[in-house]
């Protein structure tokens, strides 16, 4: 959520740690709030599955006193953490349709049996309510976005690294992202892209013959000092569909959060020190910074094109 007077908020619920599928529920959500020109603040709090429930299907989630439900058209968010004084109330109206990459699903095996599910619920909306953190009550304004994911089996185990991004420009919605398969799935790419405004889709990375490239740009050191990974801080996308091409180009401009996996995971000291030994470093990296995209396609104004804008970013490297 990108607010008016340059907060972002981002929310989630989770029924049980993204690595931990075939687990018990343990139902938790997190909000993470970054003031302008200040650090990322993190709240987040688990729920026994006696306080808990969700819906199967639609988004219809109830944890202790807090809550959101929505019908793809507009969604409402409650959520408090009392002892940390933090409370959020927002509604968001979709402004562009709701959309997916074919029928969403990613699969990983012949008879389907292993798959990653993922729908951009609302790729942009007008959202709106108030926030409470750090002593003070405000109302809010701005754009949003909802996405949902699901899966059978746990992430690492399908895939060695995404890149995913979500930029704003002008009245567009640029959603771009590609997921690397581990090598036992050939480290098959696969790529996500659109843009698309309130009454057309622009590009799609599902249109017959279009095709994708990402460069990775700057690459550095990570600008968390405790990460020992270099990383991309700037990214360079190329689509191609028959005669109609789109350039985007994101820069980095903000670290938003920067999560060690491994000391995420729930993982035992000793399994951590084993993974350790074993070279990996897993890490999940999200950015705040701008968006640059140039167009050129029939059905789009030439004028529209080479516009900035603003946008999120983020790297899961699971090795």
């Amino acid at each position: 959520m990108h607010f008016d007077d340059g907060t972002q908020v981002v929310i989630t619920f989770n029924t049980k740690s993204a690595l931990a599928v075939n687990k018990p529920a343990s139902p938790r959500f997190t909000i993470s709030i970054t003031p302008p020109d200040k650090e990322t603040l993190r709240y987040g709090a688990l729920f026994p599955m006696s306080e808990a429930s969700f819906s199967t299907k639609k988004f219809d989630v109830k944890m202790g006193k807090s809550y959101g439900y929505g019908n793809l058209q507009q969604y409402v968010l409650h959520l408090e953490i009392p002892q940390a004084s933090v409370a959020v109330d927002l509604t968001l109206d979709r402004v562009i349709p709701s959309w997916r990459p074919g029928n969403g699903h990613l699969y990983f095996e012949k008879d389907k049996s292993k798959f990653f599910a993922w729908l951009p619920s609302v790729p942009k909306g007008n959202i709106y309510g108030t926030l409470s953190y750090a002593g003070l009550t405000q109302n809010v304004t701005g754009t949003g976005y909802h996405d949902h994911n699901w899966g059978n089996t746990n992430m690492d185990s399908l895939m060695s690294s995404w890149w995913w991004s979500r930029s704003y420009v002008g009245d567009k919605v640029i959603i771009a992202s590609e997921i690397i398969a581990r090598p036992e799935y050939a480290s098959y790419k696969t790529p996500i892209f659109l843009v698309a405004n309130e009454t057309t889709v622009i590009a799609d990375s599902t249109f017959k013959g279009a095709t994708l490239e990402l460069e990775e740009n700057d690459i550095k050191k990570h600008p968390d000092p405790s990460s020992i990974e270099k990383i991309a801080h700037q990214l360079s996308w190329e689509y191609e569909s028959g005669d109609d091409e789109v350039e985007l180009e994101l820069t980095m401009k903000k670290l938003l959060q920067s999560t060690d996996i491994l000391l995420a995971s729930g993982k035992t000291k000793e399994e951590i020190e084993r993974a350790r030994r074993a070279g990996l470093t897993p890490w999940y990296t999200r950015f705040s910074g701008s968006a640059e995209i140039s167009i050129n396609a029939d059905d789009v104004d030439s004028n529209n094109s080479g516009n900035v804008g603003v946008s999120v970013f983020e790297k899961m490297d699971f090795e």
